[in-house]
């Protein structure tokens, strides 16, 4: 694949991800979707690039517009959003008294 290529399919996913998430900005997808396009620069395999970027984009975009939502309700203003904070979340509290 090609720069060029690799450009153009990124550039249609911002609008795409943007018809997609209609309660968030085209800039606020493009930084998004570009911010992790970036994490890929050193790859020298760049064939699947757009796919990993449009599934990571969409995991942190859906949270994004789910944290606005419990915002706007009044709801609980955090979410958990990796396996190590879903990990933490469940592991007892050392200081608290273990039954033996």
């Amino acid at each position: 694949m090609t720069a060029s290529e690799e450009e153009r399919q990124i550039s249609e996913l911002v609008a795409r991800l943007a018809g997609k998430f209609a309660g968030l900005t085209e800039r606020v997808v493009g930084e998004e979707v570009r911010g992790i396009h970036r994490e890929f620069e050193d790859h020298r395999v760049r064939e699947f690039i757009p796919l990993l970027v449009e599934r990571i984009a969409e995991r942190q975009l859906s949270r994004r517009v789910a944290y606005r939502s419990a915002v706007a309700i009044g709801g609980p203003t955090h979410l958990v959003s990796t396996r190590r904070e879903r990990v933490l979340s469940v592991r007892p509290d050392a200081s608290a008294p273990q039954a033996s």
